[in-house]
């Protein structure tokens, strides 16, 4: 049975890029076919993105999601030889990358939808015992090859929270009387204002002709920013420390209500190829302070798990987190 997402994939491949209004109508349409209920938008969208399957981006102020060239993208592990599928894909991909496979000597597996985390197109992997077969593989089929993970690459070029700090812009001013809700870094939700004390406050305002928006307030300033580096540079200035890191089993545990940005999240993913396990924070041990459920996304090589941790500005609560599949 091809999943919802898979179907997604396809016809977002066919169409080449699509409106966020035609994104929506056609994860309706395939939520219908599939007899995949409540198929979210956004949430297809951000697991797409965040697996490397897709682009987003805006033009003249609208959203548009485009499919990404596909491409054997080598994951940052020890051992065998491994690489995963990303970008677009047709319904014969699959079948075309096994016929050509066994002429180069490579391993063609796949790893359907598991327990715990969100629906996903099919996780396509290519083994080898050199990466030369993968590249002739890349070569037969005209799939892209990228032999440099691209988590590293990712992890390294994006943005940092130290440098957020001393480049944001803050403007002095007393806080408008508009509609709004202050995200509760503790308690991983939004409540009414003026309910927590910390030193910086994330707030999100609703204006009444306008797009709602977030804004970091601290010490009378404030500046308006995206949602999720405001909520990493919030939790930086108050000194709380979110994420969960098990050096042991190379895992790293995000609370759900925080999220990652956008880049990181897919650093993250492209690790392991594999979107994160949803788990409560009871099962693993973790501090029930900040979040009930974590996003534990696995196989996150120790450089790669330091770096990111300072890019957000964390240092990791170092737990052992129960290995994930």
């Amino acid at each position: 049975m091809i999943g919802a997402l898979e179907k997604l994939l396809y016809v977002l491949t066919a169409k080449g890029s699509l409106t966020w209004a035609n994104w929506k109508n056609v994860c309706e349409i395939v939520s219908q076919s599939s007899n995949f209920n409540g198929l979210s938008p956004s949430t297809a969208l951000s697991v797409l993105d965040e697996l490397a399957h897709v682009e987003v981006a805006k033009q003249n102020g609208n959203l548009k999601i485009f499919s990404s060239p596909a491409c054997l993208v080598m994951l940052p592990q020890p051992g065998v030889r491994t690489a995963v599928l990303t970008g677009g894909r047709a319904p014969e991909t699959l079948s075309v990358l096994e016929k050509n496979a066994k002429e180069v000597s490579c391993r063609i597996k796949v790893s359907e939808h598991s327990k715990g985390r969100p629906e996903t197109p099919k996780v396509v992997y290519i083994e080898a015992d050199e990466i030369a077969d993968i590249r002739e593989l890349s070569n037969r089929t005209d799939v892209n090859f990228n032999a440099d993970p691209i988590s590293w690459i990712i992890s390294y070029c994006s943005g940092c929270i130290r440098d957020l700090e001393h480049s944001v812009k803050w403007i002095k001013g007393p806080e408008p009387s508009t509609e709004a809700m202050e995200f509760d870094f503790n308690k991983g939700y939004r409540g009414r204002v003026g309910l927590t004390n910390y030193e910086a406050r994330l707030i999100q305002y609703f204006p009444r002709v306008s797009q709602p928006y977030w804004v970091l307030r601290h010490n009378n300033r404030y500046a308006q920013m995206d949602r999720s580096w405001g909520l990493y540079l919030g939790a930086h200035i108050n000194d709380i420390d979110g994420i969960i890191w098990d050096r042991f089993h190379s895992q790293i545990g995000i609370p759900l209500s925080w999220g990652v940005p956008r880049p990181l999240g897919k650093a993250l993913c492209m690790c392991s190829g594999k979107a994160p396990v949803i788990l409560d924070s009871e099962y693993i041990n973790a501090p029930k302070t900040y979040a009930t459920k974590y996003s534990i996304y696995s196989k996150i090589p120790r450089n790669i798990s330091e770096l990111i941790l300072y890019k957000l500005g964390q240092t990791g609560i170092t737990i052992q987190i129960p290995k994930t599949a």
